[in-house]
C-alpha cells in the first residue's frame, strides 16, 4: 500500500475514533441524562478537538487524493448540506449549555445537542457507508439516488452496528454505566450488524480479503478482550486501552476495503495525487498531524487530568475536633 494511502486511513482511523467516542456519549445522555455530570467531563475535550480534526482529514484527503474529493462533494451535496446544519445545531446548542444557569434550558439544551449529533453522526456515516459500498450510487452518470443510499440494510445495519460499538467503547472508558453486561451485550450486537452488513451488502472487499487477510479481524477481537480484562481488573489502563482498540478497528476495516471505492469499482491508486508530491503530503500531513495531537493531549490534559485550582488539599484544611474548634494541621503539613 502506498504509504500516503496508509497515511489518510490512519488520519482516518483516528478521527473517526474520537467521534465514535463523542457519538458514543450523545447516546448515553439520551438514555439517561442522570450521568451528565461525569459524561461533560469527558465529551468536553471531545466536543472541542472533533470539528478541528474533521478540517484536518479533509484537507489530507482533499491532498492525497485530489482527483475524488470535488466529485464527491458535488455527489453526496444534499446529505453533505443537511449533515452541516445538523452540525451548526450541534455547536451552537452544546455552547448555549454552557452558559446556561437554568438547569431545565440547560438539559434542553444538551438533549438537542445530542440529538444534532447523533444526525450528524447517521449523514456523515451514510456517506462514507454509500463510497465504500457504491449503494445509491450510479458512477457512470455520477448520480445519487438519496433515499436508497440512506435507507437500505446496510446503511441502517452498518449505521447501528457502529453505534452499539461506540456505546461500548464508552461504557468502559467511562463507567457511565457500572453493569458488564451493557459492553458485552453491544460489542456482540456491534459484531453482528457491521459483519451481517458485509454480507447483505455483498460488499467485494469484505468477501474477497476477509479469509486471506483474517487477522484484520482477529487483532480487534483480541484488543477487546483485552479491553474486558482491563475494566475488571486494571482498571487505570482502560482509558487508554479502549480509545487504542476503538482506533485499531477502525483501521482494520479500512485496510480490508483498499484497494478501492464504490465496491472497489474506483482504485485508490486512479485518484492519487502525483509521484512527485507524495513525499511533500505526507511530510505536511505527518507535520499537521503532530500538531493536532499535541492539541488533543493538551485539551484532554486540562480537562480530565488535570486538579481544579478550587480543590482544596484536605490534609492542610484544619480538621473539626471533638469540641467543634478547628485543630491545627499537623507541623509538616503547615
Amino acid at each position: 500500500m502506498n504509504y500516503d494511502i496508509a497515511f489518510n486511513f490512519i488520519v482516518f482511523a483516528a478521527f473517526l475514533s474520537a467521534f465514535v467516542i463523542e457519538v458514543g456519549l450523545a447516546l448515553l445522555l439520551l438514555f439517561d441524562y442522570s450521568d451528565k455530570a461525569k459524561i461533560m467531563k469527558y465529551l468536553i475535550p471531545v466536543w472541542e478537538i472533533n470539528g478541528t480534526f474533521a478540517i484536518f482529514y479533509i484537507v489530507d484527503t482533499e491532498a492525497t487524493f485530489p482527483a475524488v474529493l470535488v466529485p464527491l462533494g458535488f455527489l453526496y451535496i444534499i446529505p453533505i448540506m443537511f449533515a452541516g446544519i445538523a452540525f451548526i445545531f450541534r455547536n451552537s446548542f452544546f455552547g448555549y449549555s454552557e452558559f446556561m444557569s437554568n438547569k431545565i434550558n440547560e438539559k434542553r439544551y444538551i438533549i438537542v445537542y445530542a440529538i444534532s449529533t447523533v444526525i450528524v453522526a447517521f449523514l456523515a456515516l451514510s456517506v462514507l457507508n454509500s463510497t465504500v459500498s457504491g449503494i445509491g450510487v450510479n458512477v457512470a452518470s455520477s448520480s445519487l439516488n438519496l433515499l436508497n443510499m440512506l435507507f437500505n440494510p446496510y446503511n441502517i445495519m452498518m449505521f447501528l452496528g457502529e453505534a452499539a460499538f461506540a456505546i461500548f467503547a464508552d461504557v468502559l472508558i467511562f463507567k457511565i454505566k457500572r453493569e458488564f453486561l451493557y459492553s458485552i451485550i453491544a460489542i456482540i450486537l456491534a459484531f453482528i450488524f457491521i459483519i451481517g452488513a458485509m454480507f447483505i451488502g455483498n460488499i467485494s472487499y469484505f468477501l474477497g480479503n476477509v479469509k486471506s487477510e483474517l487477522y484484520y479481524l482477529i487483532l480487534p477481537i483480541i484488543l477487546i478482550i483485552i479491553s474486558f480484562f482491563a475494566y475488571k481488573f486494571k482498571d487505570s489502563f482502560v482509558k487508554f486501552i479502549v480509545p487504542f482498540t476503538v482506533f485499531i478497528s477502525i483501521l482494520s476495516f479500512e485496510f480490508l476495503e483498499y484497494p478501492g471505492l464504490f465496491n472497489n469499482t474506483l482504485p485508490f491508486k486512479d485518484v492519487l495525487v502525483s509521484s512527485i508530491d507524495q513525499p511533500l503530503v505526507l511530510i505536511f500531513g505527518i507535520v499537521g498531524g503532530l500538531i493536532l495531537f499535541a492539541s488533543l493531549a493538551v485539551v484532554v490534559y486540562l480537562n480530565v487530568f488535570a486538579k481544579d485550582p478550587k480543590d482544596v488539599d484536605q490534609n492542610k484544611v484544619k480538621q473539626p475536633t471533638d469540641n467543634g474548634i478547628p485543630s491545627e494541621p499537623a507541623e509538616g503539613q503547615k
